[in-house]
């Protein structure tokens, strides 16, 4: 009987170390579990806000469209104003142009007239110097 105490002490001690193998294995498989639970959860939750993707994506698609045409419009108004400015560029230099005095373009217009002046300028110069020594 001596032997079978020894075995039975020796199996009391597997028995006991395969009850303390089997509770850490337990407590490991609720954690396995918890975290499985939230990690499934959390799976759950992100597909759901994927479900909206599809339509905001066609939404953006959609704006990104909108804001293109619109962009367009504004370049379109831009090159305009452009042309705009540009011709109003040239009759300020026109008008600036004109309000200046150019002497040769004055003298080139009122050639003739200058010529009679200056022609009736020495006749009167003339009669007047012969009228003075008379």
């Amino acid at each position: 009987m001596g032997l079978e105490c020894e075995h039975y002490s020796e199996i009391a001690m597997r028995v006991g170390k395969t009850e303390r193998d089997i509770e850490l294995l337990r407590d490991k498989i609720v954690e396995i579990d918890k975290t499985t639970s939230v990690t499934s959860q959390s799976i759950l939750c992100t597909l759901k806000n994927l479900e909206n993707l599809p339509s905001t994506m066609s939404e953006i698609s959609d704006t990104m469209i909108r804001m293109q045409s619109e962009i367009s419009k504004s370049n379109e108004k831009v090159g305009e104003l452009d042309v705009k400015f540009n011709s109003l560029n040239n009759r300020m230099i026109l008008v600036d142009e004109d309000g200046k005095f150019n002497f040769r373009k004055w003298i080139g217009k009122n050639a003739v007239a200058i010529a009679v002046g200056i022609t009736a300028l020495m006749g009167y110069g003339a009669w007047w110097i012969s009228n003075l020594f008379r």
